[in-house]
């Protein structure tokens, strides 16, 4: 051990007297959520015949009645106030809802149908595809209240689906369709045209399923064959990473949300044409794991029930959604700081965890080790972040 490591444990000795992990919070719904908000406080599903959105401080509204119009929720705005969804009974039919305005059908003249995907964390946009009156194919678009829906521009694409916007619904993500086959579009604007990953030989398509605010980090998953579709993480500095799944008789990975730091993803392993598997976490620099053995390393009891699918994370990184075995679903936060248990090794307030943190604030973070950005106010390795850390160790609150 360095003398300065030697010296730093010294003085947290006091510290360690009183350790006690952090706990985070379980919080059990009666039924399974689809969506999850960016700030954690709020899940949408179906409960009794309704789409309902339950937020976890407030409690729970009814939304609307799931009839053929409004069978499905498909997006929620990063506070929960803005829902959208799509029916399932004939054309397709999407709609939006807040408490102001309720239920607000969203139509294009000239077309067969209109789905929704996605909502802009503001809630100020919703995206998703609209399709031809004759041909087919699929086109995507935006819907502001103010201004209705407006097409986007596609490039060479013959189609596109949205299916991730940014923070203030300027950029997207999703897919697109051409003579050279289905790939992750990126529209760094929706006024211009998307650009397309290029897709490796092996593979018959790519597709993203949601991003960080920057759009650096894009998650999805791919279509290697009927049966087989790994997932996928994209990054530009890192490029593209292909994630098959674990288990080969649940050969589909999807992956649905992601951190804002591009750090953490949430997907799901399923059998073909499944709804529910394993859920599963992707920690970068780490790799797959469980979200039963995710959880079970950030001290998170579940009751004894598996994770059989992620619905959401997050901005933070720090919330998660999900469904679980015995039918119902679960929000678990992990709380606003780090752990005692900086390394998740199931020993709080070591040794090995003040050197884990010190090596973090380094730059080598372990895999299952928490944030240098121990307080998680966007700025890593600060004063602040080390202080917050030290109470934590002394069994105060970050």
């Amino acid at each position: 051990m360095q003398l300065a490591t030697r010296a730093i444990l010294a003085l947290s000795a006091p510290f360690l007297a009183a350790a006690a992990m952090a706990q985070p919070t379980v919080t059990n719904t009666p039924f399974a959520p689809s969506l999850l908000s960016a700030d954690g406080s709020t899940i949408v599903g179906v409960q009794n015949s309704s789409i309902v959105r339950f937020n976890r401080f407030t409690g729970t509204t009814t939304v609307c009645h799931a009839d053929a119009l409004s069978q499905r929720v498909s997006a929620v705005s990063g506070n929960g106030s803005r829902v959208a969804g799509n029916g399932q009974t004939g054309p397709s039919t999407a709609w939006t809802w807040t408490e102001a305005t309720g239920v607000v059908p969203i139509t294009m003249p000239g077309t067969s149908g209109v789905k929704t995907s996605c909502i802009s964390r503001d809630g100020s946009t919703v995206g998703g595809v609209f399709f031809g009156s004759s041909n087919g194919f699929y086109h995507s678009y935006v819907w502001t209240p103010a201004d209705g829906p407006r097409a986007i521009p596609e490039g060479g694409n013959y189609s596109t689906w949205l299916h991730a916007l940014s923070p203030d619904g300027l950029k997207g993500v999703g897919s697109g369709s051409s003579g050279l086959g289905t790939s992750v579009a990126l529209w760094g604007s929706t006024y211009l045209w998307c650009s397309m990953l290029p897709i490796p030989i092996q593979y018959r398509g790519l597709f993203a399923e949601a991003m960080t605010p920057d759009m650096r980090t894009v998650v999805g998953h791919a279509y290697e064959t009927n049966i087989i579709q790994p997932g996928l993480v994209w990054s530009d500095d890192a490029g593209l990473t292909i994630l098959h799944s674990p288990y080969p008789s649940m050969p589909q990975l999807r992956f649905d949300g992601v951190d804002d730091d591009g750090k953490v993803a949430v997907a799901t392993a399923t059998a073909t044409s499944a709804a529910t598997g394993v859920g599963m976490v992707w920690v970068r620099g780490s790799g797959l794991m469980t979200a039963d053995a995710f959880f079970a390393a950030h001290h998170v009891p579940l009751a004894g029930a598996s994770v059989v699918k992620l619905v959401g994370i997050s901005a933070s990184g720090r919330v998660f959604a999900g469904q679980k075995s015995s039918g119902t679903g679960f929000i678990i936060d992990l709380g606003p700081c780090g752990s005692a248990d900086f390394n998740h090794d199931g020993s709080e307030g070591t040794d090995a965890d003040i050197e884990a943190f010190f090596s973090c604030l380094a730059g080598n973070c372990c895999p299952l080790c928490d944030s240098a950005d121990f307080n998680y106010d966007g700025d890593a390795g600060t004063d602040q972040d080390i202080e917050a850390f030290f109470r934590v160790l002394s069994g105060g609150n970050c």
